[in-house]
C-alpha cells in the first residue's frame, strides 16, 4: 500500500540530495526493505511521472505556440475544437516532431527515433495522465534513458505498470479529475520537480546511482552495481534482495485473490517472478473466461514448455468459438498452444467443425499448418464472416500466400457478390498481388458495381473502411508474413 508517509519519505529523499553522497568502494550494507519507503516498483514509477509531467506540457505549449490550439476547446468539445489546419503533419519550426491531432488530444512523434508523447487534455495544461498514452511511450523508445530503462527492467511486460500506477493515483502523490478517469501529480510533487531533474543528470554517475539506488530502497539494482562488494557484503545484499522480493510477490499474491480484474496483478507476479507466477497461471486457466485467462496463455506459449499441455487441453475441452467474446479468442490461443506441442491433435482438429465466424480466419491458418485439408473450408467461412476483422485476416493471409487456390478463394467472393463491404478486403487483397490479371478482375467488379465516394466533414465507418482498406490489408499481411511464408508450399487439396 502507497501511504502517505510513505510519499513524504520519497519527497524528503529527494529534497535532501542524497545522491550527492559520495559512496566508499564497499559501503555498509545495513538495511533489509524499508516499510515505510516506497519500493522500487511504486518510487521509479512515480520518479518517471513526474518526469512525463514536463513532456507533457511540453507537447501542451507546441499545441498552443506552434499549432493555434486552444486547449479548452479540445478538454471541452473535443474534435470539434481541433484547430484550423491538418489533422496531422509536421510541427512548424521543429520539422523532426510530426504531430497528430484526435479526439481531445495531441501526439508528437519524433521523426527519427519514434518517440512517440501522447496527451489528452482535461483542461488548459498537460497535467492529467493517462496510462494508456504512457505505457505506448515507452514502447516507443529505443533507447530509453536510465530513469525509464529501470522502470521498465522491473516492468518489463509494461501492462504490469498500471499495478504500481493505480496505487499511486490512489495516493495523496495525485489529484483526481473531478471525473475520476485521471489523475495529475499533486502540488507537493511538482514542487520537486527541479530535484528530479537533478536526480536524473546525476545518476548517470555509477557510483551517485548506486547511493541513490541504496536510499531508496532498490536492492535489485544495487546488487547489479555492486559487483566488486565483499562476499559478506555480497550475502547480506542477497537477503535484502529476498525479503524485497517476497514483500511484493506476498502483496500481489493477495490482490490476485481478492480482485475480480486481475489481468494486470498476473503480469506483475510474472515480472517479478516467473516460477512463483506458475501457480497463479494455473489457477487462472480455471476461472470463467476472460482478459486473465489471455494473458496466462500468452505467458505459457512463451514459455514454450510441455508441462502446461494438459492444464491447456482441459482449457480448451470446456471453451468453444461459438459463444459470445472472449471466449472464442481463448479457445484458438489454446488451440493453437496445443498444435505446436503436438498434444491431443486429433481432437483438437476436430474442434475446428465447430467453427462459424469468429476465429474462423485463425483456424484457418492454423489448419494450413496441422491440417491443410481443413484450410480451405474454413478460410471460406472467414472470407464470408459478418464480422469484418475475420473478412480482413483471411484475405490479407491469402494475399501473403499468394497461390493459384488462394486467388480462387478470393476471386469466388467477387463473382458472388455484388456488396460493397464483404467484398472490399478481398479486392485489396487481389490488388496487392503481382499477377495483373487479378487486378483486372477487381477493376472489372468495380466498374459494374460502383460506389458513389461520401463527401462532407464527416464520413461514416463504412466510407473510412473503404479509404483505408489497401492500408488495413497491407498492414496485416506485413504482420502475418513470416508465420505464412513458409507455409505457402502446403498442399491443400
Amino acid at each position: 500500500m502507497v501511504t502517505t508517509k510513505k510519499i513524504q519519505r520519497f519527497l524528503q529523499l529527494i529534497q535532501n540530495r542524497v545522491w550527492e553522497n559520495e559512496p566508499t568502494d564497499h559501503f555498509s550494507i545495513t538495511s533489509a526493505v524499508d516499510s515505510d519507503s516506497l519500493s522500487p516498483w511504486h518510487f521509479w514509477t512515480l520518479i518517471c511521472f513526474a518526469r512525463h509531467h514536463v513532456r507533457q506540457n511540453w507537447v501542451a505549449d507546441i499545441v498552443k505556440y506552434r499549432l493555434s490550439g486552444d486547449l479548452d476547446a479540445l478538454a471541452g468539445i473535443g474534435a470539434l475544437g481541433h484547430p484550423d489546419i491538418p489533422p496531422s503533419g509536421l510541427v512548424p519550426q521543429d520539422i523532426e516532431w510530426e504531430y497528430y491531432f484526435h479526439g481531445r488530444g495531441c501526439c508528437l512523434t519524433h521523426r527519427g527515433t519514434g518517440e512517440a508523447i501522447d496527451v489528452d487534455f482535461f483542461d488548459a495544461t498537460g497535467d492529467y495522465f493517462s496510462l494508456w498514452f504512457y505505457k505506448s511511450y515507452l514502447k516507443s523508445l529505443k533507447n530509453p534513458e536510465l530513469p525509464e530503462k529501470r522502470l521498465i527492467e522491473l516492468h518489463p511486460s509494461i501492462d504490469s505498470i498500471d499495478v504500481s500506477a493505480e496505487e499511486l493515483f490512489e495516493s495523496f502523490a495525485f489529484e483526481k479529475h473531478p471525473d475520476g478517469s485521471v489523475s495529475k501529480l499533486s502540488a507537493e510533487v511538482v514542487k520537486c520537480l527541479p530535484g528530479i531533474e537533478v536526480l536524473c543528470e546525476r545518476i548517470e554517475d555509477r557510483n551517485k546511482f548506486r547511493a541513490f539506488a541504496t536510499a531508496a530502497n532498490d536492492w535489485l539494482k544495487v546488487r547489479e552495481l555492486s559487483s566488486s562488494a565483499s562476499i559478506q557484503e555480497q550475502q547480506k545484499l542477497e537477503k535484502c534482495v529476498e525479503n524485497l522480493v517476497g514483500c511484493r510477490l506476498e502483496s500481489l499474491g493477495q490482490r490476485f485473490e481478492q480482485s475480480d480484474s486481475n489481468r494486470e496483478i498476473l503480469a506483475a507476479i510474472y515480472d517479478t517472478s516467473p516460477l512463483y507466477a506458475e501457480a497463479f497461471l494455473l489457477k487462472s486457466l480455471s476461472l470463467p473466461p476472460s482478459g486473465v485467462i489471455s494473458l496466462a496463455l500468452e505467458l505459457i506459449e512463451q514459455s514454450e514448455n510441455p508441462k502446461w499441455c494438459e492444464p491447456v487441453f482441459q482449457l480448451f475441452r470446456r471453451l468453444s468459438p461459438s459463444r459470445d467474446l472472449p471466449e472464442p479468442h481463448l479457445w484458438a490461443a489454446s488451440a493453437s498452444i496445443l498444435l505446436k506441442n503436438g498434444y491431443q491433435t486429433d481432437f483438437v482438429l476436430l474442434q475446428f467443425e465447430q467453427v462459424k465466424n469468429r476465429q474462423s480466419a485463425e483456424a484457418a491458418m492454423l489448419a494450413l499448418e496441422y491440417s491443410p485439408s481443413q484450410a480451405k473450408g474454413l478460410f471460406r467461412i472467414a472470407l464470408r464472416s459478418p464480422i469484418p476483422h475475420e473478412r480482413i485476416i483471411a484475405s490479407a493471409a491469402l494475399a501473403v500466400i499468394d497461390r493459384s487456390w488462394s486467388r480462387k478463394e478470393l476471386i469466388q467472393i467477387l463473382s458472388e457478390s455484388n456488396d460493397q463491404q464483404m467484398t472490399l478486403y478481398a479486392r485489396a487483397a487481389l490488388f496487392a498481388s503481382p499477377n495483373p490479371e487479378d487486378h483486372s478482375i477487381v477493376e472489372h467488379w468495380e466498374i459494374k458495381n460502383p460506389r458513389n465516394a461520401e463527401t462532407g466533414k464527416y464520413i461514416s465507418f463504412d466510407e473510412a473502411s473503404v479509404r483505408s482498406r489497401d492500408a488495413t490489408v497491407c498492414y496485416y499481411m506485413q504482420k502475418l508474413h513470416n508465420r505464412l511464408w513458409p507455409l505457402r508450399e502446403a498442399e491443400v487439396p
